[in-house]
């Protein structure tokens, strides 16, 4: 398994519209995290030490169907998993999961400093960090690669954005 690392940048986050979504759909993540979507969770009620409903967002502060209610690990283990067995991500893995296709890397996380909820940030390409996406990509892929490249990040002071990096940290 790849080892994978983040670089912390304070106050900031991700654009993202309909037009050029930087976060990944529910539908496209793994069955076992998309449940943790904040709307579908929280709005039937959930208890237990996993619920993490604080971070669910007031109607029209969010993207529903892209947030999760998840603690700032649980995000990290959600970006982890998604992309084990890509075939971006190792070359030659088995597939891990039951979805049918899979076109997004997890290339990062935009987590809420003071609720629990996140976004997964995903785009087409490789994880190198090296490999800008091919001309032909959408829209949507090209602005996930520019925020993973850092250039269109916004200013956000409720987030911190975290780029998955290759490699472990050094400790």
């Amino acid at each position: 398994t790849t080892e994978s690392s983040f670089s912390l940048t304070d106050a900031a986050k991700c654009p993202h519209s309909a037009a050029t979504p930087s976060y990944i759909a529910l539908g496209n993540m793994l069955p076992s995290y998309a449940l943790h979507g904040c709307e579908a969770k929280c709005s039937r009620g959930c208890t237990g030490p996993e619920c993490f409903c604080d971070g669910r967002l007031p109607m029209g502060e969010s993207e529903e169907d892209r947030l999760l209610c998840l603690s700032p690990a649980m995000c990290r283990e959600a970006c982890d998993a998604h992309n084990a067995g890509h075939p971006d991500y190792e070359a030659g893995a088995a597939r891990t999961d039951d979805r049918a296709t899979q076109t997004h890397l997890c290339l990062g996380i935009d987590v809420h400093k003071y609720r629990n909820s996140c976004y997964l940030i995903g785009g087409q390409g490789t994880l190198d960090g090296l490999t800008p996406p091919s001309p032909a990509y959408t829209a949507a892929d090209q602005a996930a690669w520019q925020c993973y490249a850092g250039a269109n990040l916004g200013v956000e002071e409720d987030y911190w954005h975290f780029k998955r990096l290759q490699g472990a940290s050094c400790t």
